[in-house]
């Protein structure tokens, strides 16, 4: 039963996660747009979310559009290059400029890219899924850069170049938002816990991926809850002055010719027939997925968490 111990539990942990969302909060000076777009006609936008909330799925859709190039996860610095990763750390704003001002604009090509909410910050270095359950790969990968960005950088030297990307973004008031949430937060963790333990991302090939599980602690559960939710609040707040445009990925996925179609409607283009080749990586099914489904089920009855466990 959701107890008081619980209650108490998650008020401890959402101060924590709140502390931590304060970084992005309270960098953000939102001092005057240096307005270098006074020409540009064509939408600029971000796809602002999390990982496995959709964003791939979001992204091939959009790039299908004819009048449409977007770019991804421009600040996730472990996929990075050395070379890009050495100016998306060190002159993010120049870095930003190149991808969505380029010195050929490609006419009214609407240019947009993903960002997610602990990108350049230092939550990003503090990963929500356990070292002991990632693949040596990403784990790996994930060394490397700590690795590398330690040695290189040090960390009030990130902190000022992590506030500049983001006051970049959030001072620039012509910068359109589409901002994607995923409500049943307990399947984007179960998508994340597996995606850290197979390494497999994305899946776009005919022949079937093998069955994947994973298993949840009613801690982490909450924590990310929290920190998900917090997030969402806080960066909604954050672009509070930008045209913004809120889709879920359940609407995607039930709807999406309406939802892609509100996409156009938002970025001013003409309405256009879109598919992508992405397939569905798991099994919609919690039980399928969650090895201790009913024990975190009976866990969590009483909490307003609960309802996750029945979409």
């Amino acid at each position: 039963m959701w107890s008081y111990l619980h209650f108490c539990y998650f008020w401890i942990v959402s101060l924590v996660t709140q502390v931590s969302a304060s970084f992005t909060i309270s960098s953000a000076r939102k001092f005057p747009f240096m307005d270098i777009t006074e020409d540009i006609t064509s939408p600029r936008f971000i796809v602002l979310g999390t990982a496995r909330s959709g964003t791939n799925l979001l992204l091939t859709l959009l790039n299908a559009h004819k009048s449409v190039k977007m770019y991804g996860e421009l600040f996730n610095l472990d996929t990075l290059t050395r070379d890009k990763l050495d100016k998306a750390v060190s002159n993010p704003v120049e870095y930003l400029q190149e991808y969505l001002y380029p010195t050929d604009p490609h006419g009214n090509t609407a240019i947009g890219f993903k960002i997610f909410y602990d990108h350049m910050t230092f939550d990003y270095f503090q990963k929500i899924i356990p070292e002991d359950v990632t693949s040596e790969a990403l784990h790996k990968r994930f060394s490397d850069i700590n690795g590398y960005i330690g040695e290189h950088y040090s960390q009030q030297y990130l902190d000022t170049k992590f506030r500049s990307a983001w006051d970049f973004l959030i001072s620039n008031k012509r910068l359109k938002v589409i901002h994607l949430k995923r409500e049943n937060k307990l399947k984007t963790l179960v998508s994340l816990k597996i995606a850290y333990i197979t390494n497999k991302w994305m899946h776009w090939k005919p022949e079937e991926l093998e069955k994947a599980t994973c298993r949840l602690e009613y801690e982490e559960c909450v924590s990310y809850f929290t920190k998900m939710s917090n997030y969402e609040q806080s960066h909604d707040c954050l672009f509070g002055d930008h045209e913004k445009l809120v889709i879920t990925y359940e609407e995607l996925v039930k709807q999406q010719d309406q939802t892609i179609n509100q996409c156009w409607d938002f970025l001013q283009l003409p309405h256009s027939p879109v598919n992508t080749i992405l397939k569905k990586q798991n099994s919609d099914r919690l039980e399928d997925t969650l090895i201790n489904y009913e024990e975190l089920k009976n866990t969590f009855e009483g909490s307003p968490w609960r309802i996750y466990f029945d979409q």
